[in-house]
């Protein structure tokens, strides 16, 4: 039933349609064309939304994080956000399947090195195969790989002697291999809580962990993103690594003026930091190139303001019920009344039961999303964000039926800090989550003043408890802590 919601997709201009189905809009184009997807939204709280709603429908998403300017550069970046733009990098270059890749303006904008760099720069290792191990080490000091006394998370490495433990990313244990001279004698697995060898495995790839990679290093090189075109042969961006795709843009209007207020953004930190003039920091919107562009709009800020081919939809959202099921029942008698197909959507079996019991009165068919029964009310296990209303289907959400907000943070990777154990931080981003929605209805005249200002503050309480939780010194954590309870107290 997904999969065919929609006639024509040929239009280059989208509005009119609700946010569930602007993701199923993108979501049958990616199933009828035979390439890859790019979508660019405004923010990153706009990407996540979008990149969790599409892992509704298929698995085939891949996200590509950035945190915003000041973040970034006054604070720090995201090692989460860090670690998912790589994985993406990863299944882009050595996979051959086809991707819905989601951005931001700013992961857009971001430095990166070419695809064939990428590609080159992977370690392939055997059992019995030879392999300098001085080498090894500057290559994966090269290559991201964070030196340690002992290996305990994704990212680190440790030397001891002949034997190198390393933890690369894309694996769910470290690996211990052990040295004869320069022969490769073992590969194990080992438990990062013990340090003690379990499996053992005859080979490995060995990725990336870092996005600053270089033909060639040397001591001199200072390894910042924003120094990435200084030292590099050729810059690149995320559409570089997407080969033949498709790009859908969320709201370009609000790109546009975003991209603007972040050149102002830049121009004010530079004075203020007396960084060099010279330093670009990213790439320009204005030298990037995309293919294949449409445009994705709203329903009150569509601006017909090139020569497009425009698709206007009819859509609308679903009220919320707040548990009423006398409501919903009453609805759902004027829909069948009005020869509309109606599809409630459950998160899980139980829920679904439960709520079937409770309308005994309203004649329903318990089935599945690819038997749906029209003229019917249609019981489903299938999780969405939010129902809507579209030609002659209704389709409601469990959300919409209690007030539920959507689940937030589905990454696909397995990589976990140890800052990510603290309830502090848990609850720290559950308050940065919130402020986004809050700050969501904001008018749109505070989206540069008051919500800018109260979404930095809020990103940087869970920000700089990561950052302290990892110092080993008590003054330095402190110092981190305090900074994320003034952050704290200016939410």
């Amino acid at each position: 039933m997904y999969n065919n919601m929609f006639d024509n997709l040929n239009a280059t201009a989208i509005t009119g349609l609700t946010k569930e189905l602007n993701l199923l809009y993108v979501y049958n184009y990616y199933l009828k064309n035979n390439r890859n997807i790019l979508i660019i939204a405004n923010s990153m709280f706009e990407a996540s939304s979008i990149y969790e709603g599409l892992l509704n429908y298929t698995n085939d998403v891949l996200f590509f994080p950035m945190d915003d300017f000041i973040t970034s550069e006054a604070v720090s970046i995201s090692p989460e956000f860090m670690v998912e733009r790589i994985n993406s990098l990863n299944q882009l270059v050595f996979n051959d399947e086809r991707y819905i890749v989601v951005t931001c303006l700013m992961g857009l904008l971001r430095y990166l090195p070419s695809k064939e760099l990428w590609k080159k720069c992977v370690i392939n290792l055997s059992v019995g195969n030879s392999y300098k191990r001085d080498d090894f080490i500057r290559k994966l000091f090269d290559l991201g790989y964070d030196n340690q006394s002992l290996v305990s998370k994704t990212g680190e490495m440790a030397v001891r002697g002949y034997v190198v433990d390393i933890f690369p990313i894309g694996l769910d244990s470290p690996i211990r291999i052990e040295f004869w001279g320069d022969t490769i004698e073992s590969i194990r697995m080992f438990d990062v809580d013990s340090q003690l060898s379990k499996q053992e495995i005859k080979n490995v790839a060995i990725y990336p962990f870092s996005e600053f990679i270089l033909n060639e290093f040397n001591d001199d090189i200072v390894r910042k993103q924003k120094y990435l075109k200084k030292y590099s042969d050729k810059i690149s961006n995320i559409s570089e690594y997407l080969g033949d795709y498709s790009t859908f843009y969320y709201d370009y209007n609000q790109i546009k003026a975003s991209y603007i207020r972040l050149q102002e953004e830049i121009l004010d930190y530079r004075e203020s930091s007396f960084e060099d003039i010279s330093v670009e920091y990213m790439n320009k919107l204005e030298d990037i190139f995309v293919k294949d562009e449409h445009y994705i709009y709203d329903f009150d800020n569509y601006v017909d303001d090139f020569n497009a081919k425009v698709s206007v939809f009819s859509s609308s959202s679903i009220v919320n019920y707040n548990g009423n099921i006398l409501d919903l029942s009453n609805d759902l008698l004027k829909y069948i009344d009005s020869k509309k197909t109606v599809i409630l959507c459950f998160n899980n079996k139980n829920t679904l039961n439960k709520v079937y019991n409770e309308l005994d009165a309203i004649k329903g068919v318990i089935t599945t999303e690819d038997n749906i029964v029209l003229g019917m009310v249609n019981f489903i296990v299938k999780r969405i964000n939010c129902g809507y209303i579209f030609n002659d289907f209704v389709v409601i959400s469990e959300n919409d039926l209690f007030s539920l907000m959507p689940s937030t943070n589905k990454y696909k990777n397995s990589f976990k800090f140890p800052f990510e154990k603290l309830e502090v931080w848990k609850k720290s981003i559950e308050l940065a989550t919130i402020i986004y929605k809050l700050t969501s209805n904001f008018p749109k005249t505070e989206t540069y003043g008051l919500s800018s200002q109260i979404q930095r503050a809020a990103v940087s309480v869970s920000s700089n408890i990561a950052e302290g939780s990892v110092r080993f010194s008590p003054k330095e954590q402190v110092r981190f802590y305090e900074v994320a309870f003034g952050s704290l107290m200016e939410v």
